[in-house]
């Protein structure tokens, strides 16, 4: 959890065990660790710390793992609870070396029943949260152990690797020494990663012919469904963005194409769009684009002279900063990162559809009913918070970024919204938020809750 800065020295600080995270830097990433959110008038957030907490069989369990706790109405926990989603008290998330959340559950019993509850988190926490190096030492160390296999088929299909998940998953299915349950479990995680597989296959098959058909009205949005982190062979996304970048010439319009190209691995691509886009303008974020496309094709050198160029015309903190990059040589443009994010974040919502392949009667298969009203969702939430951010940008002040946790009502309206703002924001920011947010409407995806609103202040450089 939390910004980079910082996580190393707070790593040998922390040690082991657990530990409170009032006015403290955000958890460590390079853990395994557990964290629960609570806040001073959650009445069970105050039982778990008195008696689950001081239980001797709880304290030997945390010894093991990382624990947070995180106040969620005191920083850094509003900003940790924002990135994680939570809204309720107590919330318990397994977190692992990623920062990326594996599991959560929300409340807690209480007495025996809770320290049994809360113990049951912490053994999970010690499976889910390791890394691939602990996943191969003990395959390799029992490759015929069935429950070793299936662990392992597992912790790759909740990465969405899901080539390496079935070669785990198959052997298991096929190994007659096997458990029955262990047999079904495997058998069952291989249907849906194969079915999930064929929708995947199916959207993203749409999205190139879509591009293709009509290189010229081709969106970002729908080119990066198509292309960033879709499993699309190199070839082809080559191929979809040349016809993209024939038919689409204005300076402005290219701009915004570059970086899914980018993060997509056209690089070569970008890079002869980018240089056809410089002939018309001389625009500072089109040279700050160019500047990109070189560094990504390893031309370090004409990456940092284009950006002097963009600087001269346009100075900027946001462009300093892709020079100091580019000279050093580490790190992806924040676009290039965001896009990625998008990605995995598409993907997983998708995953978390209910995917049983019924089909109503006289219509489209449920599971192709529900792919869609994923990507509307999802299309809608990123231009939800584009329009509320330009909205606000002025009450905004300086401040980076809010989040927005949002109830609906069964049009999808917003009826209710629990916001997250920096501590510095300016007073009247939560109520221009909250004003715009209430005229806004969601498509409602049956049985999950709506995803949280990213609303981003920064101002545009491209």
């Amino acid at each position: 959890m939390g910004d980079q800065a910082g996580r190393a020295g707070e790593a040998q600080a922390a040690g082991r065990g657990s530990r409170d995270h009032r006015g403290r830097d955000q958890a460590v990433e390079g853990a395994a660790q557990g964290a629960e959110f609570y806040t001073d008038w959650c009445k069970p957030c105050h039982i778990f710390e008195d008696t689950t907490l001081t239980d001797k069989r709880v304290k030997a369990a945390i010894a093991g793992i990382l624990f947070v706790r995180y106040d969620a109405e005191a920083e850094p926990g509003v900003a940790a609870a924002a990135r994680y989603g939570v809204s309720s008290y107590p919330t318990f998330l397994t977190i692992d070396k990623e920062g990326v959340a594996r599991r959560s559950g929300f409340g807690i019993q209480t007495d025996e029943a809770g320290v049994q509850q809360f113990l049951g988190i912490v053994a999970e926490a010690e499976q889910v949260t390791l890394d691939e190096a602990d996943v191969r030492a003990r395959v390799t160390a029992k490759p015929n152990d069935p429950a070793v296999r299936l662990a392992a088929g597992r912790w790759y299909a909740e990465r969405g690797r899901s080539t390496d998940a079935l070669v785990h998953l198959d052997a298991v299915a096929a190994n007659t020494a096997a458990t029955a349950a262990d047999r079904a479990g495997a058998t069952a995680t291989a249907d849906r990663l194969r079915r999930l597989a064929q929708w995947k296959k199916q959207l993203v098959a749409e999205k190139v012919e879509q591009a293709r058909r009509s290189p010229s009205t081709a969106t970002p949005h729908d080119l990066a469904i198509a292309t960033v982190d879709s499993d699309l062979p190199l070839a082809e996304t080559r191929d979809v963005f040349a016809k993209v970048f024939a038919a689409q010439t204005e300076p402005s319009v290219v701009n915004g194409l570059l970086y899914v190209a980018l993060a997509a691995g056209a690089k070569t691509e970008a890079l002869a769009a980018a240089q056809a886009a410089l002939a018309t303008s001389k625009d500072a974020g089109i040279l700050d684009t160019l500047a990109e496309c070189y560094y990504v094709n390893g031309d370090r050198k004409n990456a940092v002279r284009v950006e002097d160029q963009a600087i001269a015309i346009a100075k900027s903190a946001a462009l300093s900063a892709n020079r100091a990059r580019f000279d050093k040589g580490s790190g992806d443009a924040s676009e290039v990162k965001e896009l990625h994010d998008d990605a995995a974040h598409l993907w997983k919502r998708l995953e978390q559809i209910e995917d049983k392949p019924a089909r109503e009667p006289g219509g489209a298969p449920t599971a192709d009913r529900s792919m869609a009203a994923a990507m509307a969702q999802f299309a809608a939430t990123r231009k939800i918070g584009e329009t509320v951010a330009k909205a606000c940008a002025t009450d905004a002040g300086d401040s980076i970024a809010a989040y927005a946790h949002v109830t609906l009502d069964g049009a999808g309206k917003v009826t209710a919204s629990r916001l997250y703002v920096e501590p510095s924001a300016p007073g009247t920011l939560s109520a221009c938020l909250t004003k715009n947010l209430a005229t806004v409407t969601l498509p409602v995806l049956a049985g999950m809750p709506p995803p949280t609103i990213n609303i981003d202040f920064k101002p545009p450089t491209h």
